[in-house]
């Protein structure tokens, strides 16, 4: 955030750095959540099969839905 100091207006750079800061704790956190709520769909949206629960060691979960 140090290029901030030469790009903004010195009486707006603590609300850009508080947005910085915010979204730099805020990003992982929303995207542990969004992985873990994913994990419960089945790899093959849609085929789940009936022998299989999220609980399960086989089950794998749709981890590749965050990277769309």
């Amino acid at each position: 955030p140090s290029h901030l100091d030469y790009i903004v207006n010195p009486l707006t750079l603590p609300k850009y750095l508080g947005y910085f800061y915010l979204f730099a704790a805020l990003g992982p956190a929303l995207g542990y959540l969004i992985a873990g709520a994913t994990l419960n769909i089945y790899v093959e949206p849609g085929k789940e099969p009936s022998d299989l629960q999220p609980g399960d060691s086989n089950w794998v979960g749709a981890w590749w839905i965050g990277w769309y």
